[in-house]
């Protein structure tokens, strides 16, 4: 099942969604937000103290659906001037995979994201040399062409929300 209500979560006009639970992680202007899973970690630093909701996107936005490639979370920050949809993949090493579950996420929401800058960023155990996969390099590639900035690290990921405007 797909949650039927992000586009009005996302516009904090659903109150009291029985799903609320299970989709947000959390929501509140901290300093610092943080998701992790399997000693993978993202930290989004948030020095101008924006809104900021965290969905579980796996199990969460998206559950009961097996055989569908979702991401872990993603994080919608409530900035006026940019509106911004961080889509996070805590992984291991197939990086193609993340990749896949990226784009089929990103895709899946379009419609919700559309004045959105949008953000894919991948956790992982290690990160490979992705030169000589050619159905990696072909879905970053499109992922560009639709203004996706992409970042990738080991183990851990932290970055500023102001750097990234």
């Amino acid at each position: 099942m797909i949650c039927n209500n992000l586009d009005s979560c996302i516009k904090n006009i659903v109150l009291g969604c029985k799903n609320e639970s299970r989709c947000i992680h959390q929501r509140d202007k901290r300093k610092n937000i943080t998701c992790k899973e399997n000693r993978k970690r993202y930290n989004l630093e948030n020095p101008d103290l924006y809104n900021v909701t965290v969905y579980h996107v796996d199990g969460g936005i998206i559950y009961n659906e097996s055989n569908m490639a979702k991401c872990d979370y993603l994080y919608v920050v409530d900035d006026e001037m940019h509106p911004s949809a961080i889509f996070i993949e805590l992984k291991g090493k197939n990086i193609h995979h993340a990749m896949q579950q990226l784009h089929s996420t990103m895709m899946q929401f379009s419609s919700e994201f559309k004045q959105y800058r949008k953000y894919a960023r991948i956790i992982c155990s290690a990160v490979p040399r992705i030169a000589n996969d050619p159905n990696t390099l072909k879905l970053m590639k499109e992922m560009k062409k639709q203004n996706i900035d992409i970042n990738m690290q080991e183990h851990s990921m932290s970055e500023d929300y102001s750097t990234l405007v």
